[in-house]
């Protein structure tokens, strides 16, 4: 996953509730590229 490929999911979920938002936020971006390889 490319860095333009998580800010766009990351834009997807900003509408969801605060919390839920704030728990992906808490996944390093490396975690986020290991779940895709």
């Amino acid at each position: 996953m490319t860095q333009p490929s998580i800010a766009y999911y990351r834009s997807q979920i900003r509408d969801w509730p605060e919390d839920a938002v704030k728990w992906v936020d808490d996944i390093p971006k490396e975690q986020w590229l290991q779940a895709h390889n």
